[in-house]
């Protein structure tokens, strides 16, 4: 479960009376609480993928107090979803309005794809062009604040808090004196992440760098003529 604004994770083990809650505090920016829906959390068996506007980021589970981080995906979306272990974001099949943060309420036309997929060996999002799988996918939609685990409780998440519901019973589940957990970033070389290679080619450019005449070929280490060499083709950035 997370937070709307806030980039908190919360992992429950239901199974145990009361659950036990641990809290984790990840290295994502925090989100406009805004009515509207901007990320969502999608369970899975060993931790979660949370799905934003503009990239998708895998949590996996390492130990009972620790979980790494890190984004497979440098494109997102919303709204998302989880089936058979891949992640997908929606199209608008309508023109629809949307609020926007300059101007207000705008109106949208509906998105050219209906469906896409993240391919983490991209890192990108791809379009889904078999029919009978977006609808599928979109057949198995469900809301952000609703979840069914594999016991069939199902857990909510409101005004009044966190809430589960076993058997038409309610009840209320604290998650205030939650434990805190590590959350430990991994993070990929910018020429290997999608999301930063592009840019390099742009503020990266070759130089001459000429010998001197009467430069020390064997300088101090960190002298200031060290790396001195006669025509060497180098990169600066």
């Amino acid at each position: 479960m997370m937070h709307r604004s806030d980039p908190i994770v919360l992992r429950i083990h239901p199974r145990q009376d009361p659950p036990v809650v641990r809290e984790f505090l990840l290295p994502l920016p925090i989100e406009e609480p805004s009515g509207d829906v901007t990320r969502r959390v999608h369970a899975a068996d060993d931790g979660c993928w949370i799905v934003g506007m503009h990239d998708v980021h895998r949590v996996v589970v390492d130990g009972e107090d620790a979980v790494t981080v890190e984004r497979v995906c440098a494109g997102g979306g919303q709204p998302s979803g989880l089936v058979d272990g891949q992640v997908y974001v929606f199209g608008s099949t309508s023109d629809r309005l949307v609020a926007d943060r300059r101007h207000g309420m705008i109106r949208r036309p509906a998105d050219a794809v209906a469906l896409w997929v993240c391919d983490p060996a991209t890192k990108s999002l791809r379009e889904v062009t078999d029919r009978q799988t977006v609808f599928e996918v979109r057949r198995r939609g469900r809301r952000p604040d609703v979840v069914t685990d594999a016991d069939g409780v199902q857990w909510m998440s409101g005004r009044r808090g966190v809430l589960r519901r076993t058997g038409g019973e309610t009840t209320v589940v604290d998650v205030g004196d939650a434990a805190v957990g590590t959350a430990v970033w991994v993070k990929s070389r910018p020429e290997d992440d999608p999301a930063t290679a592009a840019l390099l080619t742009n503020i990266t450019a070759g130089a001459w760098f000429v010998h001197a005449p009467g430069a020390d070929d064997n300088p101090e280490p960190g002298g200031p003529t060290e790396g001195n060499a006669a025509f060497e083709r180098g990169e600066r950035t």
